[in-house]
This record gives C-alpha cells, structure tokens and sequence, in this order.
C-alpha cells in the first residue's frame, strides 16, 4: 500500500468542494465534516439526500442552503451521472468510493 501524503493533507483540512452544474455553482462541505449517517448515505448511493441537507449554491449576496434545489443536481439524471458527482466528491478529499471513515473494512 502506498501512503499519500497529499490526501492526508487534504483530509485534515476539510475545505469544501466548489463544482458548476447546471449554470449555477455549488458548494457541498468536505466528506470528513459529514456526520457519519451522512457519510453512509453517500456511501450507499442516497447522495441526493445528503446534498439536500448540505448544499449551497452560489447567488446574488454569497453561499445560501439549497435545500430541495439540491435535488436538480440528481433528480432524472442517468445513474452513471451521479456515480460521477459522487467520486469526484470523495476524490476531492482524497478517497475513492468505499474508502470512506463510514464504509465497512474490506
């Protein structure tokens, strides 16, 4: 196994990730400041509930809570669509899918 510092680092700093789609820019907290349900559901493919509870998008004033705004970003599209949101999402913090504090040991 390889020891990568870079992710480590990243991991510690929790910096949110920032992603355009749709025309509007998001920003979703980095997966360590997840609580663990939270971690799980991404984890096991329900992402579209954790970006309801912690999603902002970007308007007039600065970063508001999205809320079921959120829901445009996974509602109708194709599942390999939000395979890719979700490994960029964990990518962003270093990890892979299945390779978060909440998954089971392989």
């Amino acid at each position: 196994m390889t020891f990568n510092l870079d992710a480590v680092e990243h991991e510690t700093k929790g910096t949110p990730w920032e992603f355009t789609a749709g025309g509007k820019r998001w920003r979703v907290p980095h997966i360590s400041d997840l609580t663990l349900g939270q971690q799980i559901a991404v984890d096991s493919g329900r992402v579209h509930i954790v970006l309801n509870e912690v999603a902002e998008v970007h308007a007039k004033g600065g970063w508001k809570p999205a809320g079921r705004e959120a829901a445009s970003l996974v509602v109708g599209k194709h599942p390999d669509q939000i395979a890719t949101l979700t490994a960029m999402w964990l990518a962003h913090a270093g990890m892979e899918p299945g390779e978060s504090g909440a998954s089971s040991p392989s």
